[in-house]
């Protein structure tokens, strides 16, 4: 939750301030700030009308056991509060996933619904070569994912991939229990910037924005190859904290003239220098994740070059629109370079449809399904 300044802590407290604003009251429950390290923006707020409850700073243990001490320090913050006053429903989002059975427990001592929010996934899905006291504490995680998903009266997914390998495992495709809310653009943060440039400029300027060498180091190959092969003067631009190996990588070959590496920009300024590019990448491995990346670049309505697998949930969306291309290699990279170039068109989504990305309208959907779910209670 604000005024921590990570992804899933904007997430949280847009939902909590819209539903806030719909007249909703809204209690919650966190650690201090203290805990947010220097991920902490104190120009981020949430609703003067929203109570907030604070959890004691929580460092004693590490890993697994820190996991356990924090359970019962939110389980006893969270019972002296349902002692004294009545909640319609308990809204829980993950990860971390450590307070997820607080749920059950709620249910059944006190009679209130929960709703379970994996923005990222637990232990389902996930597809990890452990050790034998690994797959002992995943065993363990497991039991506690599956109870509380059961026991959950709602459970929201933020990929439509994601929803459907739930149903799968709890073989029951056609629950409705199950809701997609994928994150969209942050409406409230981002620029007013909703067009793209038709100019062919040289060099053309492709923008990435975060992580690159992270997620694989044969993408740094990659624009190396192309730079070389290309005739097309191609400059990119790292708007990110710097990576060793990507800086080394290019050093190493002689193309520094070729990269501009930024550094760190926070949403708004990236957001706002990305806007000049003419081009960008977007590059992520995961199978299920859909990160608001995805939905940045479809605001700033330029094409994108996406180094990732056709299987991915974020290339199943993109496919869906104009001027995005799969890049695998050089040869794809230059080639998606060639025929931008010969386009007097270069949109990505048309202006009317990209209501439906914001987080705003994504919220929309959410708030509905928690009223029905209020009103069946």
């Amino acid at each position: 939750m604000y005024p921590c300044k990570l992804v899933g802590a904007k997430r949280m407290s847009y939902i909590a301030n819209y539903l806030a604003d719909k007249g909703i009251e809204v209690t919650v429950l966190k650690v201090e700030d203290e805990s947010y390290d220097n991920q902490i923006d104190k120009n981020l707020k949430l609703d003067a009308r929203i109570r907030v409850i604070e959890v004691k700073k929580l460092n004693k243990y590490k890993t697994f056991r820190q996991s356990i001490y924090r359970f019962f320090r939110y389980k006893k913050t969270l019972c002296s509060l349902l002692e004294k006053e009545d909640f319609d429903v308990l809204y829980f989002s993950g990860g971390p996933f450590f307070y997820f059975p607080l749920g059950i427990y709620s249910r059944f001592k006190y009679k209130i619904p929960y709703i379970l929010d994996f923005r990222d996934l637990w232990i389902i899905g996930k597809k990890v070569k452990l050790n034998w006291k690994g797959n002992l504490l995943s065993n363990f995680e497991k039991y506690f994912e599956r109870v509380s998903i059961k026991n959950a009266s709602m459970v929201i997914c933020v990929t439509p991939k994601t929803t459907e390998l739930f149903k799968q495992e709890f073989n029951n495709p056609m629950c409705m229990n199950f809701v997609t809310i994928m994150n969209g653009y942050n409406d409230l943060e981002l620029p007013e910037i909703i067009s793209s440039s038709t100019i062919k400029r040289d060099p053309i300027n492709i923008g990435i924005f975060g992580k690159f060498s992270y997620y694989d180091l044969n993408h740094i190959d990659i624009l190396i190859k192309s730079i070389r092969n290309s005739e097309i003067e191609i400059k990119i631009h790292h708007i990110g904290h710097y990576e060793e190996d990507f800086v080394n990588y290019v050093e190493l070959n002689k193309l520094s003239k070729n990269f501009v590496f930024v550094g760190y920009k926070n949403y708004t300024e990236g957001i706002m220098y990305l806007s000049n590019m003419d081009y960008l990448i977007l590059n992520n491995r995961s199978e299920y994740a859909l990160g608001t990346k995805i939905f940045d670049y479809l605001y700033l309505n330029k094409p994108v070059l996406a180094f990732m697998t056709p299987s991915s949930e974020i290339w199943n969306l993109l496919s869906n629109f104009k001027n995005t291309f799969l890049i695998q290699n050089s040869f794809d990279l230059i080639s998606a370079i060639q025929e931008l170039m010969c386009s007097d068109d270069l949109n990505v989504i048309q202006k009317q449809d990209l209501f439906q990305y914001s987080r705003q309208h994504q919220t929309e959907i959410l708030y509905e399904k928690i009223i029905m779910l209020i009103n069946r209670k």
